[in-house]
């Protein structure tokens, strides 16, 4: 019997062009938990990688690779320990049973469902405005993006959150605007159990295919998050609105705790707008945007974060309401008098040259459309 070598030889491609980086492959395929066969034709279950620009002479050992990538974990730690960062586990049994249950609910609507149904109604109605395109914000984007509120951004006292904190306990307010076929909805209370969970969609198709989605897991999947979190989905109340997303007399989501706006392809004006409403937002709560940043000065940004969506990469931005700047009265006739002479003063100064701040914000809008 032929004795099976611990180590194997490449085959099929230039073996120097295809391991020109493969200490990197071997300690990434190491992290994965496996050597697959994208190192040159390893079999599955083969006991060696290569390792080195001089792999074809030096096989390295798994062994090896998994302890190379051992201390580049606790490297990676240990510079998140000094910045002050908290590890955040995505991998927790809920967290499993949650996207499992997501991914079987929303089966039958990918995004590819989606966009044909966008598709049609905008040239049916001739909407060529970009706005309407149709993208989807993926199940690790919403859970990632709850996750981190529930176990970082949102705790008691921490930044700009209430002394309550916010997504805390069992309860809380989610908003999507422009929430399409209404998956975020779903992974949103996949992920926790909200007291409300709203969707605003202006398009009628996106919008009746979300009434199905939701439908469907009132009916039947939301019944098995119970047996693993020991809650009652059906607490959560979901409503869709079919209007536009500004108009907060259909949806009031600037009561929101946490309000999605996938904004990648909304135009300076529309943002601008949006800019506009969310003054309205109460202290320590977030507003998350897809692609776009949001440039107003009432919110802070806390996290941003690139994940796959159903167009490519994007990136997430996580914002909170910052605290409430007040003016502070002044008493007595003499410091009235006087702080009303100053705001004379800098309204003549500001007839002459007060536009110059304004041009200069409405261009950092523009270069964000």
């Amino acid at each position: 019997m032929t004795e099976v070598s611990p180590f194997f030889e490449p085959r099929g491609r230039d073996h120097d062009d295809l391991m020109e980086n493969s200490e990197e492959s071997a300690i990434n395929l190491a992290l994965i938990g496996g050597c697959g066969s994208a190192l040159g034709g390893a079999t599955h279950g083969s006991r060696a990688v290569f390792a080195g620009k001089k792999a074809k002479q030096t096989p390295v050992p798994v062994k090896i690779a998994i302890e190379r990538a051992e201390t580049l974990r606790k490297e990676q730690e240990l510079e998140r320990a000094q910045r002050g960062e908290e590890e955040i586990d995505f991998n927790t049994p809920e967290i499993k049973h949650a996207r499992e249950i997501y991914n079987v609910a929303t089966s039958l609507y990918s995004s590819e469902v989606g966009k044909r149904v966008a598709r049609r109604e905008r040239e049916e109605c001739e909407l060529d405005d970009v706005s309407f395109a149709y993208g989807e914000v993926s199940f690790d984007a919403i859970c990632s993006v709850i996750t981190k509120i529930k176990q970082k951004f949102g705790k008691e006292g921490t930044g700009r959150s209430p002394p309550e904190g916010i997504l805390q306990a069992p309860g809380g307010r989610y908003y999507d605007l422009g929430s399409g076929t209404g998956k975020t909805l779903i992974a949103a209370c996949a992920v926790h159990e909200f007291e409300y969970v709203c969707g605003v969609e202006f398009l009628e198709g996106l919008y009746n295919t979300s009434q199905e989605v939701v439908s469907k897991w009132e009916t039947t999947h939301k019944k098995a998050l119970q047996p693993v979190e020991g809650r009652e989905p059906s607490s959560t109340l979901i409503e869709l609105f079919h209007g536009d997303l500004l108009d907060t007399t259909i949806a009031d989501w600037v009561s929101g705790d946490v309000v999605l706006c996938n904004c990648a392809c909304f135009s300076s004006d529309l943002m601008e707008q949006l800019i506009e409403e969310t003054e309205a937002m109460r202290v320590g709560s977030f507003f998350v945007t897809v692609t776009k940043e949001f440039l107003s000065e009432s919110f802070v940004l806390v996290d941003e974060q690139e994940y796959d969506m159903s167009w490519g990469k994007g990136t997430v931005f996580i914002y909170q309401r910052d605290f409430i700047k007040e003016e502070s009265s002044l008493e007595g006739d003499g410091l009235v008098e006087e702080d009303e002479e100053e705001e004379e003063n800098e309204d003549e100064v500001g007839e002459g040259g007060g536009m110059e701040g304004g041009e200069e914000e409405e261009s950092k809008l523009n270069d964000a459309g």
